[in-house]
């Protein structure tokens, strides 16, 4: 657990959706990657409660410590679990943010249901198919051999690894030996490999009219040309503050979140005040 946060659960149709939440006043709700834990945020969410927000961070469905039954792992599934959160703790409106496959599952929430959403952070969102060409046929084969039993776990582990090339956390050995340790638990990688061979749908992006920022590491491997993916972003979300890390990966917010905490704490500073109200009667 995060310190000073409060683990709770809450249902849906039978399952659980598991998160942490801390502090109080206005709400930022945060959800991990794929294969990742709330624990993602164990950088970050202190900071954001420090500056006065109420914060909570999530576990994806079947991952952590929420259950695993569920019938569907993709970006819809992920975006209809958001407003679960929300309603659980009388949330009306909170700035969201995403991280990877999040970065999606957000967006289309925003989308969907854009008076509960403040504005919208992107950590590395894969909001579409990050490789184009050649590369684009090829990638999918490759995750699927790489995530095939008995070496899946240990190979997601391995490429985890490669997803923070500048500054890997200290405790990084000891956090994918916990990630590693879960998807061994049964049901577990199941729903990772559903929630890994998902598509996108990006058109519903130019819908969008909530400010966005977005974060992405110039060194992340995840995308095949991190600078095209910010003029992509551009393009279909043109209030979107891009802003590119060089030399960062995957997780910016976990290998330095002081390069990135200035102009998010403004952010949700700006986009909070703007925003009410917060909560439900």
């Amino acid at each position: 657990m995060i310190a000073n946060f409060q683990f709770k659960t809450t249902n849906v149709n039978g399952e659980q959706l598991a998160y942490e939440i801390g502090g109080s006043g206005s709400p930022i709700v945060c959800f991990p990657g794929m294969g990742d834990l709330r624990q993602e945020y164990d950088r970050l969410a202190p900071v954001l409660v420090e500056e006065g927000f109420r914060v909570i961070v999530a576990d994806l469905r079947g991952h952590g410590d929420s259950s695993v039954g569920w019938d569907k792992y993709d970006v819809a599934a992920l975006a209809s679990d958001i407003e679960r959160v929300l309603d659980a703790e009388k949330i009306e409106k909170a700035l969201l943010i995403g991280c990877s496959i999040s970065g999606a599952s957000t967006a289309y929430f925003a989308a969907q249901h854009p008076e509960r959403v403040a504005g919208l952070v992107g950590l590395s969102p894969i909001r579409r198919v990050p490789y184009t060409g050649f590369k684009g046929m090829v990638m999918p084969l490759i995750f699927q051999v790489m995530l095939m039993q008995p070496w899946g776990i240990s190979a997601w582990g391995w490429y985890y690894r490669s997803l923070y090339p500048c500054t890997p956390p200290k405790d990084l050995d000891a956090y994918v030996a916990r990630l590693e340790a879960k998807l061994k638990e049964p049901g577990r990688f199941h729903a990772f490999k559903s929630m890994a061979f998902t598509g996108r749908n990006p058109a519903h992006l130019t819908t969008i009219q909530l400010p966005v920022l977005d974060f992405l590491g110039t060194a992340d491997p995840d995308y095949d040309d991190p600078q095209a993916e910010a003029d992509w972003l551009k393009s279909m979300m043109p209030q979107d503050e891009v802003r590119l890390l060089e030399g960062l990966g995957h997780y910016p917010h976990r290998e330095q979140p002081e390069r990135l905490l200035p102009h998010l704490l403004d952010f949700a500073h700006q986009t909070l005040q703007s925003n009410s109200p917060y909560a439900k009667d």
